[in-house]
C-alpha cells in the first residue's frame, strides 16, 4: 500500500483516551481502537493488519495526499457510571401526551419502521440519516423542549407496543419526524458514550437534550443534523 490514510467521507472518529471510536455512518459499522491503534493517521503508507483491517471496513481510504482534518475529535473523557441508570418502564411511566401527538407519533412511527426495514441491514444507518436530512427542511420554526417532550414521550409509549426493535435511533428519528409534521424543528444528534463504549441517538431543543438521562451529557455528538453551522 502506498499513499495516506484519511478517514472515509461518512465516517466520523471520536477520540475518548481510553479508545478511539470510528462510526461509518453509510453502513452503521463500527470500529473500537485501542489508544495505541487510534493513531491510524501515523500509519500512512505502511502495509500493516490494521491498516488492511480499517480499509476492509471502509472506515478509512488511501489517498495521494493527505488529507486535513483526518485526526478523530476529541471526546468527553472517562466517568465512573457503573454503567447502568435506572429508568421508569411501562406505558403508565410517561408523561401524557394529547391524543393528537400521539396520533402523528404513531404515524411517524411506522414511516420509520418501515424505512429501517426496508431494504438491506447494511445500508439501514445511511437510510436513517437520509430520513432526517430530508426532515430537516420543514422545521420552520425550532421547537420549545415541552413540545419536543411530547413528541419523544408519544413515540417512545408507542414503541412499547412495537413487535420489532425501537430503540434510541428509531425513536429519535420517528420523534424529529413528528415534530417536522406539525413544523417544527430540533436538532438531532448521534454520537458516542463512555464506561461501556455505546452509541446512543437523541434530538435536542432550545439546546438541551429532550426527555434523556442525565448520562446524555456525557456524549460526544458526531453527527448532528442540522450542524451547528447551518443554525447560525
Amino acid at each position: 500500500m502506498t499513499g495516506f490514510l484519511a478517514l472515509s467521507p461518512r465516517v466520523r472518529a471520536c477520540d475518548l483516551g481510553s479508545a478511539t471510536v470510528l462510526v461509518h455512518y453509510g453502513t452503521g459499522a463500527v470500529q473500537i481502537l485501542s489508544p495505541r491503534a487510534g493513531k491510524w493517521w501515523d500509519l500512512a503508507g505502511q502495509d500493516t493488519a490494521l491498516a488492511q483491517l480499517l480499509r476492509r471496513s471502509g472506515m478509512v481510504e488511501v489517498s495521494a495526499k493527505p488529507r486535513i482534518g483526518s485526526p478523530p475529535i476529541s471526546g468527553r473523557r472517562w466517568e465512573a457510571s457503573w454503567g447502568v441508570q435506572e429508568l421508569p418502564m411501562g406505558f403508565d411511566a410517561f408523561p401524557r401526551v394529547p391524543f393528537a401527538r400521539m396520533v402523528v407519533a404513531f404515524g411517524t412511527l411506522l414511516a420509520v419502521i418501515a424505512v429501517a426495514r426496508s431494504g438491506r441491514r447494511r445500508s439501514r444507518m445511511h437510510r436513517m440519516v437520509r430520513l432526517v436530512r430530508f426532515t430537516s427542511r420543514f422545521g420552520r420554526r425550532p421547537a420549545t423542549v415541552v413540545e419536543a417532550s411530547e413528541a419523544v414521550h408519544a413515540v417512545r409509549a408507542l414503541g412499547l407496543f412495537s413487535p420489532v426493535r425501537v430503540a434510541c435511533l428509531e425513536e429519535s428519528v420517528a420523534a424529529t419526524l413528528a415534530l417536522a409534521v406539525l413544523g417544527r424543528g430540533v436538532r438531532w444528534c448521534h454520537g458516542v458514550i463512555t464506561d461501556p463504549i455505546r452509541l446512543h441517538a437523541w434530538i435536542e431543543a432550545e439546546g438541551h437534550p429532550v426527555a434523556e438521562p442525565d448520562s446524555t451529557r456525557r456524549c460526544t455528538a458526531l453527527l448532528t443534523i442540522p450542524t451547528v453551522e447551518e443554525t447560525t
